[in-house]
């Protein structure tokens, strides 16, 4: 179909992708003059009502959803029975491309493609919508390192084995990819949307896929069944955390898997921090387990995690001052009512609480809080370490609990905090006991707030209360360039500097139907955002001599209301000369032909998108003499 001009507009060009339901062509959109890509359903499914319906249901899905990570639908359609998806097209690679290109992906590459992932599958789900063949193939990334999620359901890339059936439960995916209950027949949800992920996940650390098999079937078997290796067994350098996350992600049982997209980014975040592990729940051997545990005393509690209440190191002086004017005001009210019957209350429990949420449970019951000092523990600054009396014991209204509290560890390896903004950086050093210290801000391509650098870097071996510098992404005053066609060069010039930009560089070109010194063309084009002080290219016309020439058309048309479109070919592009509907019978017409250039053109004729004719022009110029 190369060459076909759909509705008139989308201009195929060559195959950029073949699979077992469509192609796809690399097009260009004459209406708006960018290029995208357009899958057509393959001729021999066009009559066939299941896949026609699964294409259009699919389509309407797609374009039902719209994000960065998400690729966007632009226009469906059909012709002459052929039907088509007009999409955005990526200048990029597949995920799948890029693991046989470089094996195995470091933790930070993965991570960051997965929450991309993650992402996309939420906004998804949140729409009702089951992707239900998740495969790095259907994952692009373009030169910028974001990753878009394409293809829901629709299409299979040749190089993977597929098992498709029919009906709205039938087995659907690519086997080495879909969940278990895919492989059992069963409707998919958006928990195997998250195993298929998963799966993609491994293969992304491990250049491997956990099941392979010399027939489809045998490989949705150990779906069902097998145990794959553990990814830190095939690649050593893979995180625990990143392990633990990935084991639960293709966990047989849908119910034991992640619940929902947000939770799975949550723990990829997570495992930025903490690569160590430990926060992924989940059975694990007897040894694994204690090893877990001892990390999870190195972690604050849920609560405070949740509560966001723990106090910076540098904090803790000025709060025990209040504490302690706190306990003596309420000692000399005491002495003061000494005389009133005391009231007895039961003494909570408040080890492990925060000290500002231990202070106020005690309030709640009449009693006073008094902290006597702090001590270095793998617990989060502020944790309350002891407490006299003890949980049980009962106090008279107005009595008090002494406790000591954690200073947190007195040594703490600096975690990993770029890709975190500055408010996640910060918590994730106070539950080390460690400060944020001096904050620099460059440019960069990260959003706005983002640790792009730390020092010192991540490992290192710090002490109490010691001080990490961040440098966190600032990228600069952005200016929306403005419209410049139509003006002449002064005026532009004018208009760039009012909107904070600069003219770049200028050139001079024919162009047809604009009067000379007249901007004609700019690069970026209006509403792009560029940074304060940038360059905008343009074009100005200049004095044109056209080349001109007739040619004329005869041919037949077999049916009424065809669509007749003339193009006229020169140095590898086609442009659009004329447009006519005509009915059955001759058509004799004039063509009045003209181009910036002289010489000899290809003239293409269509009817109803499909090439009729082609023949050569020669068009030369004028030269007024006789």
């Amino acid at each position: 179909m190369k060459g076909t001009c759909l509705k008139g507009r989308y201009l195929l060009g060559e195959v950029i992708g073949k699979g077992g339901m469509a192609v796809v062509y690399k097009a260009y959109d004459f209406r708006s003059g960018r290029t995208v890509a357009v899958k057509v359903l393959r001729e021999q499914y066009n009559q066939d009502r299941e896949f026609v319906r699964r294409f259009r249901k699919e389509a309407e899905a797609a374009s039902a959803v719209s994000h960065e990570n998400l690729i966007d639908i632009y226009d469906v359609g059909e012709q002459n029975g052929a039907r088509f998806i007009v999409m955005e097209y990526v200048d990029g690679m597949t995920l799948k491309s890029l693991i046989r290109e470089h094996g195995a992906l470091d933790n930070y590459t993965a991570i960051t493609i997965a929450r991309q992932i993650c992402t996309a599958l939420q906004i998804a789900h949140d729409a009702h919508i089951i992707h239900r063949d998740i495969k790095p193939q259907n994952i692009l990334l373009d030169r910028k390192g974001v990753a878009k999620l394409a293809d829901f359901g629709i299409a299979k890339t040749s190089d993977t084995q597929t098992i498709t059936g029919s009906g709205e439960n039938g087995v659907l995916g690519s086997v080495h990819y879909f969940s278990p209950e895919q492989a059992r027949g069963e409707p998919a949800g958006a928990q195997s949307d998250l195993y298929s992920l998963g799966v993609v996940l491994y293969e992304m650390v491990t250049a491997k896929l956990p099941f392979s098999g010399d027939t489809p079937v045998a490989i949705a078997l150990q779906h069902m069944t097998a145990d794959p290796t553990p990814p830190r067994e095939i690649n050593p350098a893979v995180t625990p955390a990143l392990d633990d996350i990935i084991r639960k992600a293709i966990r047989k049982d849908p119910k034991a898997r992640y619940q929902s997209a947000r939770d799975f980014y949550d723990d990829l975040s997570l495992a930025l921090v903490y690569p160590e592990g430990g926060f992924v729940d989940g059975d694990r051997a007897p040894q694994q387990e204690e090893q877990a545990e001892e990390r999870q005393r190195k972690r604050p509690s849920a609560r405070e995690v949740l509560e966001g209440r723990i106090r910076p190191v540098r904090l803790l002086l000025s709060a025990l001052c209040l504490l302690l004017a706190g306990v003596l005001a309420v000692a000399l009210l005491r002495i003061g009512i000494a005389h009133r019957q005391q009231t007895m209350t039961d003494v909570p429990q408040l080890l492990g609480e925060s000290m500002d949420s231990a202070a106020a449970e005690l309030a709640d019951l009449g009693l006073a809080l008094q902290v006597t000092g702090t001590a270095f523990s793998q617990e989060a600054p502020g944790t309350v370490l002891t407490q006299e009396p003890e949980s049980g014991a009962t106090l008279g209204d107005g009595g008090t609990v002494v406790v000591t509290v954690s200073a947190g560890p007195e040594r703490a390896e600096t975690p990993y905090l770029l890709g975190l903004t500055l408010e996640e950086a910060e918590k994730a050093l106070r539950r080390l006991g460690l400060l944020v210290g001096e904050v620099a801000r460059e440019d960069s391509d990260q959003p706005s707030g983002t640790v792009i650098a730390q020092s010192p870097m991540d490992g290192t071996v710090l002490q109490n209360g010691a001080s990490v510098d961040l440098t966190v992404s600032d990228p600069p005053l952005l200016r929306s360039v403005p419209m410049l066609i139509g003006l002449d060069l002064e005026e532009a010039q004018a208009r760039l500097t009012q909107a904070g930009l600069n003219v770049g560089a200028i050139h001079e070109e024919s162009a047809t139907g604009v009067a000379p010194g007249t901007v004609f063309a700019q690069n970026p084009g209006e509403g792009e955002q560029l940074r304060s002080g940038d360059q905008v290219e343009i074009w100005v016309a200049r004095e044109l001599i056209m080349a001109t020439g007739s040619y004329p058309l005869e041919m037949e048309i077999e049916e009424d209301n065809s669509l007749v479109v003339i193009y006229l070919q020169e140095e590898g592009f086609y442009r659009e000369v004329s447009t006519m509907e005509c009915d059955r019978g001759t058509l004799e017409v004039e063509l009045n032909l003209e181009s910036e250039t002289a010489g000899e053109k290809t003239l293409i004729v269509t009817v109803n998108g499909e090439e009729a004719e082609r023949d050569t022009v020669t068009l030369t110029v004028e030269t007024g003499e006789e």
